[in-house]
């Protein structure tokens, strides 16, 4: 069973098994409840739980943890379906970049699912190793996030999306096809939203 901390968190921290160094200043200091996937417990300063196979880092014994038998699904999706019985609302990750591409794609389908599956999922946030915003996920409806620079815009399903606030190139209830060039290289300078019929991705490229 999941601790109660884990349970009644609004907002969970997972810290995966690509994480190279220490978590980052900037991520620890939102202060969200830190879950360690599989390696990433050697990242993590204070977690509250791990989930994993044990293949990338020993599995604790000095907290709750929950071992992974099946290897039918990658260690995220694991750790989504172990807490989804937990309140949280929106996840930040780190150390879940700069490893196999097709582990990549895999874990941005995952959040996709669980997004679409969980009502309450608002959001998630996906950190690169510098502690830089890589990627966010977006539940359907109205929703915003600060951008200074280029984002793209992308779905897994066919959407109906309007790109709105300070942004090069708004957009009223546009047509975006799966995984279409439709969204691609548009430009923040502050405060931008995004309405969608479905979940959306935002991905910042990193010049």
């Amino acid at each position: 069973m999941l601790p109660q901390n884990v349970m009644q968190a609004d907002e969970l921290l997972l810290i995966g098994p690509m994480a190279q160094k220490r978590l980052p200043d900037v991520i620890a200091q939102k202060g969200a409840l830190q879950v360690a996937v599989d390696g990433g417990i050697a990242a993590a300063s204070h977690a509250a739980v791990w989930f994993g196979d044990a293949d990338s880092g020993t599995r604790p014994a000095h907290m709750p943890s929950f071992l992974k038998t099946s290897q039918d699904m990658t260690d995220l999706a694991f750790t989504l379906e172990s807490l989804q019985d937990g309140a949280w609302r929106r996840l930040y990750l780190y150390g879940f970049a700069g490893g196999r591409h097709d582990h990549a794609l895999a874990n941005i389908g995952e959040i996709d699912a669980a997004m679409r599956a969980r009502p309450s999922f608002e959001q998630a946030v996906f950190y690169d190793a510098a502690g830089r915003v890589m990627r966010r996920h977006f539940t359907a409806g109205a929703q915003s996030f600060k951008c200074e620079g280029t984002f793209s815009l992308f779905a897994l399903s066919p959407a109906v999306v309007s790109i709105s606030g300070a942004c090069a190139y708004p957009a009223h209830r546009m047509s975006l096809p799966v995984l279409s060039g439709r969204g691609v290289s548009n430009s923040g300078s502050g405060d931008v939203r995004i309405e969608s019929d479905v979940p959306v991705i935002v991905i910042f490229p990193q010049e």
